[in-house]
């Protein structure tokens, strides 16, 4: 076949998953409908997995902790940095998620310096908001544009428990970022 439709495009690998970097993974859940039933293990294990150090649980939550501390401009490119490395380890299109993290740092930066206070509790609902966010817009153009049967599955038991257990890592990472931020932060007197 030729054209646009899903069946005429080169499917991706069936052990391909959704920006998963951890050591446990749902393999072939976009092409499978049925692979991952509602409430098993493997579906938290796999969101469990995602919001570890190596998803998205450990990736959007200290980019817009660095945003947070040190500024928009900084918080972009360290964004920008993150999201080209996390572009080459997951295999996906260069530059996709780096404009992505650049973005969402840069915008979190302003929104913290002009309409919030920087506490936990701000961050943690901004945290698991992004990696919502950057989940969805991962899931719409691998998932659903393509064309994959149980996408929508896929997106109710995947995509929300894995931003909502965003939360607890972007505490735990904030607090981190915000001691090593205090605690060199040089002082020289110009305001």
């Amino acid at each position: 076949m030729y054209g646009i439709s899903p069946q005429a495009q080169p499917q991706p690998d069936p052990e391909v998953v959704l920006l998963c970097a951890g050591p446990v993974c749902v393999c072939g859940a976009a092409d499978h409908a049925g692979a991952v039933p509602a409430g098993s293990g493997k579906a938290a294990a796999a969101a469990a997995a995602l919001a570890g150090p190596g998803g998205v649980g450990g990736a959007v939550p200290i980019c817009l902790a660095v945003s947070v501390c040190e500024g928009e401009f900084a918080g972009a490119l360290f964004g920008m940095v993150c999201g080209l490395l996390w572009d080459y380890t997951a295999g996906r299109t260069v530059g996709m998620l780096a404009l992505e993290m650049m973005l969402l740092c840069f915008a979190v930066g302003v929104l913290v310096q002009l309409y919030l206070q920087s506490a936990p509790g701000n961050f943690a609902v901004i945290s698991a908001a992004a990696a919502l966010l950057v989940l969805s817009c991962d899931w719409l153009f691998f998932y659903r544009m393509p064309g994959y049967s149980g996408s929508a599955q896929r997106y109710l038991w995947f995509v929300l428990p894995s931003a909502a257990l965003t939360i607890p890592a972007s505490l735990v990472e904030f607090a981190i970022v915000r001691h090593i931020y205090n605690k060199f932060k040089i002082d020289n007197g110009v305001v």
